[in-house]
């Protein structure tokens, strides 16, 4: 299946409401949908997961990931 471009946000020079590593727009609710759904991106029965995250990069979304898997969804990872 290939990655719908939609889903990937690169500025190239990284985030401009990451601060310090910090986001600084988080609790807003206005901010955009790729920062709520950030670093995961579902589409019907596909989960799109950026390595770019340090949770991903350190495995700590595993167990949820593992789940999602079980409930049939397809997992496509991608890194800028």
């Amino acid at each position: 299946m290939p990655i719908d471009k939609r889903y990937i946000f690169n500025l190239g020079k990284g985030c401009p409401n990451l601060v310090e590593f910090k986001c600084i727009i988080h609790k807003n609710p206005d901010r955009p949908k790729a920062c709520k759904e950030f670093p995961l991106f579902i589409s019907e029965n596909t989960i799109i997961v950026t390595e770019d995250c340090p949770a991903v990069k350190q495995s700590m979304l595993y167990p949820y990931l593992a789940e999602f898997k079980t409930m049939g969804y397809t997992l496509i990872y991608t890194s800028k």
